[in-house]
């Protein structure tokens, strides 16, 4: 029950001169790995072994993201290609290509393994939707209409979006990075100038945007329960927030809108709420991010090149961007101090995935290797059944 929930040391490391991204399978199982050569690999986690060796893109692989199941994959390219790959086989179900080009990231859906988002780097996001064995590509509808004039009149500035009086047309915007949040209801996009969007996917329609920073967002990351939410930016900082999307409230108030119709309840009688009052309510609940706190490396002043929670949610990670330095600083969520920092070897870490379940970091450095990080000697936690089905281990001497 004392078990440190983050790691304390480098326990292991693999050599893949081309390997620039990583990352877990829902269950912690296997590990996919993608670089320069347009391959991925997926990895047994306890034996290091390679169980599939995927080909299909021409240049660097710039993400990949897993399915709820496991069985799927999602890769995007450089070269504009993006595939969804069926790891049972081994080949690739779905294929295609943007037209402008690179492909900065992909995530796939959280509930629905036949649901997947796409973010170009000359494009606005989009949907991609395999259900039928068909592939359709669903746009966003990005036309927003801010609550008050001086919130138009800060978003119609920025790109000269406005469409009108009232709305203004956010597609117009340079986009970095999209996430979906855990219930997979709503798809989170950063663009370029700081603004984070949030897109209801069934009603398709933008229910809020914030101004986080003038800077670039580069990651949008969930913690495990959904909760906790962590911006990275350019502006070398990595912001804090508590997540509520108001789906409780609403629920709350449709159950009392539906109880006063039927009652006809007037709102001057015992101080209660008209049906009309709660119809409003019901048009103003969305979703609210409450800023908590900012990490940053207050010494070198320096960008993150990745950042996530730990298992248990309780520590904020991140990845510095310093060229000569591999480090990796943890951070208590709550008391928001640096609880520790683990020092690699003089390269610079390009990506960082955590286990879903248990303490262990995966990092990779810009010369390729893959460095395993945990707080065990890896023959304590190695699952030597994976090389022996008839092994047995014994607590103690008999």
């Amino acid at each position: 029950p004392f078990e440190l929930q983050f790691p304390t040391e480098m326990e292991d490391w693999l050599e893949d001169s081309n390997c620039k991204t990583v990352r877990f399978n829902p269950f912690g199982t296997m590990l996919a790995i993608a670089g320069t050569e347009g391959r991925c690999s997926i990895l047994d986690f306890d034996t290091r072994s390679v169980l599939r060796d995927l080909r299909g893109h021409q240049a660097t692989v710039t993400s990949v993201s897993w399915s709820k199941n496991g069985r799927y994959l999602l890769s995007t390219g450089s070269d504009g290609q993006c595939v969804y790959w069926d790891l049972l086989p081994g080949e690739a179900c779905h294929e295609f290509a943007v037209d402008s080009g690179a492909v900065l990231t992909g995530v796939a859906h959280p509930r629905n393994s036949h649901l997947f988002a796409v973010c170009p780097q000359a494009e606005t996001p989009f949907l991609v939707d395999i259900r039928d064995g068909q592939l359709r590509r669903i746009p966003l509808n990005l036309v927003y209409t801010p609550a008050s004039p001086g919130e138009y009149t800060k978003f119609a500035k920025i790109n000269d979006c406005a469409l009108d009086d009232q709305r203004v047309d956010l597609g117009k915007h340079a986009f970095a990075t999209l996430n979906f949040d855990r219930s997979g209801k709503r798809l989170f996009l950063g663009t370029t100038k700081g603004l984070l969007i949030i897109y209801h996917l069934r009603k398709a329609v933008v229910e809020t945007v914030l101004s986080i920073t003038n800077s670039s967002i580069r990651h949008i990351r969930f913690s495990r329960r959904g909760t906790d939410l962590l911006v990275n930016s350019a502006d070398r900082s990595i912001r804090l927030y508590i997540y509520d999307s108001g789906d409780k409230q609403r629920r709350v108030l449709k159950r009392n809108y539906r109880q006063l119709q039927r009652a006809q309840v007037k709102a001057e009688v015992d101080g209660q709420q008209s049906a009309e009052e709660v119809a409003e309510s019901l048009r103003h609940t969305g979703p609210t991010l409450t800023f908590i706190h900012k990490y940053l490396d207050q010494v070198n002043r320096v960008q993150w090149n990745e950042c996530c929670f730990t298992s248990d949610g309780e520590h904020v990670i991140g990845g510095s961007a310093h060229k000569a330095e591999h480090n990796i600083y943890v951070w208590d969520k709550n008391a928001t101090n640096l609880e520790k920092m683990l020092t690699g070897p003089r390269e610079q870490l390009l990506d960082l995935t955590w286990h879903p379940f248990r303490p262990i970091a995966v990092s990779v450095s810009v010369f390729g290797n893959i460095y395993i990080w945990g707080g065990k000697h890896r023959e304590d936690w190695r699952n030597w059944n994976a090389f022996a089905p008839d092994f047995k281990e014994l607590e103690q001497n008999v």
